[in-house]
């Protein structure tokens, strides 16, 4: 499996792939923690010793070490490495409902990609902790504001502060 469409990317792949690995890793290690991410390394590192290896065997160690309720994390990373391009979530709000929507879009390339995006929602005021949200792939992710903060107004919310993301957040509200 190419680990970016040949068509989409002829001509930056080496610019691309050095900053979006790096900020993938980062992604990852924010979504399960520093410890849970030294140890996967750890495993991949002493199954791996003094052979080859590949994303596959990095994968399957993740999902081991690392599991998930609702999806494996390999698949999760998998939308990040087997796609070119990066998501653009729009963020939009519904004054009616009281909530968010988020949504999804390819910033160029294949117009069907989608990913699993992690989203950080947090209140500047401190009256919710920081909270992890995912957008699914084909999914909007619908977002009560009272989930995310105890003030009735959208100014007090922040996404993603202090994380490192590979995908552009457009606030429409």
């Amino acid at each position: 499996m190419s680990l970016i469409n040949g068509n989409w990317s002829f001509g930056i792949i080496p610019l691309l792939i050095y900053k979006k690995g790096a900020i993938i890793v980062n992604m990852l290690n924010d979504v399960i923690g520093k410890f849970k991410m030294r140890n996967v390394f750890r495993i991949y590192l002493q199954e791996n010793q003094w052979k080859s290896a590949n994303t596959t065997n990095f994968l399957r160690i993740l999902d081991k070490t690392v599991p998930h309720e609702a999806f494996p994390y390999s698949k999760f990373l998998s939308t990040w490495l087997y796609q070119g391009s990066h998501p653009i979530v729009f963020i939009d709000f519904d004054t009616n409902t009281n909530e968010f929507c988020l949504s999804q879009l390819p910033k160029r390339g294949e117009v069907n990609s989608r990913w699993f995006i992690p989203i950080w929602v947090e209140c500047l005021l401190g009256t919710v902790n920081e909270t992890l949200f995912w957008i699914y792939p084909n999914e909007h992710l619908f977002i009560k504001l009272r989930r995310v903060t105890k003030h009735n107004t959208t100014d007090v919310v922040a996404f993603n502060r202090n994380k490192s993301v590979y995908y552009q957040i457009l606030p429409r509200y």
